[in-house]
């Protein structure tokens, strides 16, 4: 007999390595201009049986039979499970993996100890500058073969990162206190009170009506990104590592536009598609600079079969990988699996519990 501890850590592996496929393989899907889908093991139930082994392939049941979720369930010893998946498809997960990331997201990250270095190229989409001009961090595909841009943002974020942080402060304005009819109570503490205020207590008063204390919201600044001379630089033809303080800075500041879970995906896919396309699939991929100004890859997939992957995949007919990490040699310098770690925790984060439980399972799997 199998221990329930052997059972558990089967388990616990498979839905590792089918998490991790699945988003490999939505960024293969978004190089390839193809639609995504996410999907999760959403429920296992396992009961004692006379089996000596059992093995189930997952299939990726919505794009066809051709893009295969590898991992095998291998749980031996009289274990039978019956496992379903579940399609994550529906409009409240929809919305939110399109929601760009939020400052308060962005600053539990870096409360969690994830890098700014890191952190910045993955989320700041683009930036507007004090002119008007929309500059995007797409990478390098510029129609032309330039990378100009994309360097100036490397160097940008280079930059930034020492600097950059996430402060609250009050917004004005004071408490205030009114009575409200118990239908109006409910619609206030589901819809909002918009961006400056916030729900402060909730008592009651007379029958059938709610005594409503709402009270100034804190608001988010983000500060230390050099906006200004990322667009004089771009502006001036100074594409690498362009010189912050001898650029003269408008008076009128930019924007910073923020990227959603699906923005980074298609981010990610569309460097892999420029590279698969420019026969480049040896270069390092997307880069950016450590803290201690080390040139690292953010994100980069090898194509064809690998012994040492940690994640690996088929994606129309070819296979495609990401090595593991020797803890013996010690770390190199890709980090695309600890993209992959971050888009996981993103992702969680957009997803709750009614979430899973309201979405309809698509195939049940259930041992012999």
């Amino acid at each position: 007999m199998q221990s329930t501890s052997d059972v558990a850590v089967g388990y616990n592996r498979a839905f590792a390595e089918s998490r991790d496929e699945v988003l490999l393989l939505n960024i293969l899907r978004s190089a390839a201009r193809e639609p995504l889908q996410f999907s999760l093991m959403g429920n296992v139930q396992g009961q004692v049986g006379n089996t000596s082994s059992i093995e189930i392939p997952f299939v990726n049941v919505i794009a066809g039979g051709r893009d295969i979720i590898s991992p095998r369930l291998t749980i031996g010893d009289a274990v039978n499970p019956n496992v379903t998946i579940v399609p994550l498809g529906a409009r409240e997960f929809a919305t939110q993996i399109l929601t760009p990331v939020s400052a308060e997201q962005i600053r539990l990250f870096l409360h969690s100890g994830w890098d700014a270095e890191f952190l910045l190229p993955l989320l700041v989409g683009g930036v507007v500058c004090p002119d008007g001009r929309l500059l995007l961090n797409s990478g390098e595909y510029e129609e032309d073969g330039s990378t100009a841009v994309n360097d100036a943002f490397v160097d940008f974020f280079r930059r930034s990162a020492p600097q950059f942080q996430i402060t609250s402060e009050p917004t004005p304005g004071s408490p205030q206190t009114f009575t409200v009819a118990d239908d109006r109570a409910i619609a206030l503490l589901r819809d909002g009170l918009g961006p400056n205020y916030i729900v402060g207590t909730v008592e009651d008063a007379e029958p059938g009506t709610k005594r409503i204390t709402i009270r100034p919201s804190q608001r988010t600044i983000i500060s230390g990104l050099q906006v200004e001379g990322l667009c004089a630089a771009v502006r001036s033809g100074q594409h690498a590592r362009p010189s912050i303080a001898s650029v003269e800075l408008s008076a009128s500041r930019g924007r910073v536009v923020l990227r959603s879970v699906e923005t980074i995906i298609y981010y990610l896919g569309e460097s892999h598609r420029v590279r698969v396309r420019s026969g480049t699939l040896n270069r390092r991929g997307l880069v950016y600079y450590s803290g201690s100004g080390r040139l690292l890859t953010l994100f980069k997939a090898e194509e064809g079969p690998s012994p040492v992957a940690a994640v690996a995949t088929r994606f129309h007919g070819t296979g495609y990988f990401i090595p593991r990490i020797d803890l013996h040699q010690g770390e190199a310098e890709d980090r695309t699996l600890k993209t992959l770690s971050f888009l996981d925790e993103l992702i969680a984060l957009q997803t709750n519990e009614n979430t899973i439980r309201s979405a309809q399972p698509i195939v049940a799997i259930t041992s012999q």
